[in-house]
Parts: C-alpha cells; sequence; structure tokens
C-alpha cells in the first residue's frame, strides 16, 4: 500500500464530548495522528498525519471535522 503524503490538519470536536479530550487524543495516536497542539476551550486539535489516514481520524468518535490546515505552511 502507498503512504499518502503527511500533512497538517485541524480537527474540531463535538459539543458534547464531555471535555474528555484525552480519549479522543489517544484514539488519535492510536490511528498515527501526530498531536502538536491540544486548544481544550475550543475543542480543537491540531496535528500532522498522512493524507490516506483521514478517513480513519474522521470515524473517532466526538470527531466533528477534519480539515487539512492551509495557513500553517502544511508540507
Amino acid at each position: 500500500m502507498k503512504l499518502g503524503q503527511k500533512k497538517r490538519y485541524v480537527i474540531t470536536l463535538k459539543e458534547h464530548n464531555d471535555g474528555d479530550i484525552a480519549q479522543v487524543i489517544s484514539s488519535l495516536a492510536a490511528c498515527g495522528f501526530t498531536v502538536e497542539r491540544v486548544m481544550d476551550d475550543l475543542g480543537i486539535v491540531t496535528g500532522i498525519t498522512q493524507s490516506n489516514n483521514i478517513h480513519v481520524v474522521k470515524q473517532i468518535q466526538d470527531v466533528e471535522s477534519v480539515e487539512e490546515d492551509t495557513q500553517m505552511g502544511a508540507q
């Protein structure tokens, strides 16, 4: 299987995640997402993963949306 290009992403969490961002971060790490920044108050997590891994990230409980971060010079 060919690996996708590593890119930086912004993940927005669902509002009703009961503040359990630690569980979401653990799930992200388990699927190969490298967390760079966590903004608890905003429910936002940023980090890097292979582009072909995004379909897995989107399936994690409490993930509302996943968008490529084009403002921070994603590579």
